[in-house]
């Protein structure tokens, strides 16, 4: 689920080659569509685990749990040994237990299909020669006038194409056709190649929230945009 090492070249693509169309659980296999949709986790969340790993205050445990195993057996190697194999074994813990945790707690996780066909939330999809490559949905917060960008996702290999900008926009441009006044999004700091998108597109930080998995060592920091609809 979680990619933690990837060394493949970022593939490039000719504008006529892809396809952009809203989700239809008549043509697309709904589990590989909803994997794409959730793939930011595979960027955030090693992050958000690293420096998890390095808190003070799990540091500070872990310390004394080491002072405690060289007053039993007065051997320093023993503590050291035990902290060089901690820290390895609880990010692979972290790694593969948060993700599937985090993206259960979504509402388009576990009724995917049901989520993506209502009216009232739009999902889209990038093609490239007929592969799947990237998403992004639209959730409508208030009818026609307030909606939420939300399950950004490009490929691992297809990225550095602009092809999440281009996705960004479809969203933008729905939302200017159907004179929407307001269009959200939520990112958390990790994010740092979707926050430097979304700014350039033009969306505007309007507020901060912090969000824990176990408090207070593990939490993530959710950034808040916004765009007015037109755009000026």
């Amino acid at each position: 689920m979680i990619r933690i090492f990837s060394r493949k070249p970022p593939i490039k693509i000719k504008q006529d080659e892809l396809e952009i169309r809203l989700f239809d659980p008549k043509k697309d296999n709904w589990k590989e569509v909803r994997n794409m949709a959730f793939t930011a986790y595979e960027v955030t969340i090693p992050k958000a685990m690293r420096d998890a790993l390095f808190h003070p205050i799990l540091s500070c445990v872990l310390a004394l749990l080491a002072g405690i195993l060289y007053q039993v057996n007065g051997s320093l190697w023993n503590s050291l040994i035990f902290l060089i194999v901690i820290y390895p074994t609880l990010y692979i813990f972290l790694v593969w237990t948060i993700p599937p945790l985090e993206m259960s707690k979504h509402a388009d996780y576990n009724k995917f299909v049901e989520y993506w066909t209502d009216p009232a939330h739009a999902l889209w999809l990038l093609f490239h020669k007929r592969r799947l490559i990237g998403s992004v949905g639209l959730k409508e917060l208030d009818v026609d006038t307030r909606g939420e960008l939300v399950r950004l996702a490009i490929r691992h290999e297809y990225r550095r194409n602009g092809l999440a900008e281009k996705l960004v926009y479809t969203v933008i441009e729905h939302c200017e056709k159907h004179k929407y006044e307001e269009l959200i999004l939520k990112t958390n700091v990790y994010a740092t190649e979707a926050i430097k998108l979304y700014e350039k597109v033009g969306f505007r930080q309007y507020t901060k929230y912090t969000v824990y998995n176990v408090i207070p060592i593990l939490s993530r920091q959710i950034i808040c945009y916004t765009m007015k609809i037109p755009r000026i």
